[in-house]
């Protein structure tokens, strides 16, 4: 039964490995198409500003829907480097090289898994693979990758962070 249970657990480990992979080389290409949308919204809502400042309907540009108010800037921290919106560079939440490590790291437990339930054809050469590859993964690769983890994980939700903070101003603004 615990052989099942580390055989298991090494393709978890392959499956989190893989969906991470997946989901930070294709987040650069997800964020870059909602710049896109947000830059024409922008456009269309600077052309809907212009005509509601010019028509008499409208007394008070400044409390339009268009607008968001100023409190909404002021939770954004200023930056010394120009803003991605500005740049069009979208930096990912980890680096290529973490990711591409990890895949690795997931390689290797996908190799464990194999050698796992190939032991039951060869004990001897798959239970010598199963053991090496267990001390390479879990004494060396997989606690790399953990500190290279926590290393990154602040940089990463900093972005979604400043995104939740201004948009709760906003819906605080709102609801006054």
């Amino acid at each position: 039964m615990l052989l099942w249970i580390d055989a298991f657990e090494s393709l978890a480990l392959f499956g989190i490995f893989a969906l991470l992979f997946y989901s930070v080389t294709t987040e650069t290409a997800l964020v870059k198409r909602e710049l896109a949308s947000k830059r024409s919204t922008a456009t269309e809502n600077s052309i809907m500003k212009d005509v509601f400042e010019t028509s008499s309907e409208c007394a008070d540009p400044e409390e339009s829907a268009f607008t968001p108010p100023q409190a909404a800037f002021e939770a954004v921290p200023e930056r010394s480097t120009p803003s991605s919106e500005s740049t069009g560079i979208v930096k990912p939440s980890f680096t290529k090289r973490f990711v591409y490590f990890g895949l690795f790291v997931g390689n290797i437990a996908l190799l464990d898994f194999f050698a796992e339930v190939f032991r039951f054809l060869n004990w001897r050469v798959f239970g010598r693979l199963t053991m090496f590859t267990n001390i390479v993964m879990g004494g060396l690769l997989f606690p790399i990758w953990l500190l290279c983890l926590a290393w990154q994980l602040p940089g990463a939700t900093v972005r979604f962070e400043t995104a939740e903070h201004g948009a709760r101003i906003l819906l605080e603004k709102r609801a006054k």
